[in-house]
């Protein structure tokens, strides 16, 4: 048996012949704790070195090194570059050239002409451009029935007399043409006139018995004899003709 081996049996031999002394020699060394010390010796430290000198010794060594060595470095380079340029140019060129050329050109000829020959008497153009008329054949109203019609406003309320004075143009009779045409004021025949061979104008004078009421009245040439064939016509100025109301 070793001597590591006969260690116990000896202490425990000693301990059993000395129980009353506490303090115990073992090859000279002596051991001065007590149960209690011991007891408390073991709960204190988890590290426990036994070292025996003489025959039977016996070490132990419970030896824990740790070395945790962490080392962490965070380096974080954050570089925000941010370039904006905004160039806006904006050129507004606006050019508007308004050319209106507006000509208006209205030409009126109204020939009405009112001519006071005396306190009661008013003169008007007739016919005009204006007045309605109606030729059968050609441009001179010399065929049965052709017709120049005019209306006239006036301030006369009781019409005794007409007076007509037409400016012939286009005049083309032969000496045997003969163009003969009735006056009528507000549908009433006052009288007539007729166109020969030689005529370049007509004048007449129509008294009316019995008054036509106005003061509008209505003029009407109407031819009732028609020219011969081949001898020709006569037409009316539109221009200069007159006719003219009298009030008594």
């Amino acid at each position: 048996m070793s001597r590591r081996g006969c260690l116990p049996y000896i202490v425990l031999a000693l301990l059993s012949t000395a129980c009353a002394d506490k303090t115990l020699t073992l090859d000279g060394v002596g051991w001065g704790s007590t149960d209690d010390e011991l007891g408390d010796d073991e709960a204190e430290s988890e590290s426990t070195s036994e070292s025996s000198t003489g025959p039977g010794t016996t070490t132990d060594t419970d030896s824990e090194s740790s070395t945790d060595t962490e080392t962490s470095t965070d380096t974080e380079t954050s570089t925000d570059t941010e370039t904006s340029t905004d160039t806006e140019t904006s050129t507004d060129t606006e050019t508007s050239t308004d050319t209106e050329t507006s000509t208006d050109t209205e030409t009126s000829t109204d020939t009405e002409t009112s001519t006071d020959t005396s306190a009661d008497s008013e003169t008007y153009a007739f016919p005009t451009p204006q007045d309605p008329f109606f030729i059968f054949s050609g441009t001179n109203p010399w065929t049965g029935g052709d017709w120049y019609e005019g209306v006239r406003d006036t301030t006369i309320f009781e019409l005794h007399q007409l007076d007509i004075h037409i400016d012939l143009i286009d005049v083309n009779l032969t000496e045997c043409g003969v163009q003969g045409v009735t006056v009528s004021v507000n549908g009433q025949n006052v009288g007539g006139f007729e166109i020969e061979f030689g005529d370049d104008t007509v004048d007449g004078v129509f008294p009316i018995g019995s008054p036509i009421l106005g003061p509008t009245f209505e003029v009407r040439y109407e031819t009732q004899q028609t020219v011969a064939f081949g001898c020709g016509s006569a037409g009316y100025s539109t221009s200069t003709s007159t006719v003219t109301f009298y009030a008594g």
